[in-house]
């Protein structure tokens, strides 16, 4: 049976630097949509990547700079 370090997915994707890669071309993308940004009016931009950036890592299993905030539905609870 193969079995696979916890991390993988995280190295694989490109540690610290494809992860904020990624990142930043969803949010710049996402912003660039005329139907979808402005979800975002008034939201700080830099801390949001940073944030989504921190919970990625978390769920891909790497780095030292895991996600440690709140619970998504709670998170999210009154954004509808």
């Amino acid at each position: 049976m193969h079995t696979t370090p916890h991390d993988e997915m995280y190295r694989t994707i490109g540690g610290a630097a494809g992860l904020e890669a990624v990142v930043d071309t969803f949010y710049n993308r996402l912003w660039a949509d005329p139907d979808l940004k402005h979800y975002f009016d008034g939201i700080d931009r830099d801390a949001l990547k940073k944030h989504h950036r921190m919970f990625l890592t978390y769920v891909l299993g790497g780095g030292p700079d895991a996600y440690d905030g709140r619970p998504l539905p709670e998170a999210h609870r009154g954004l509808n």
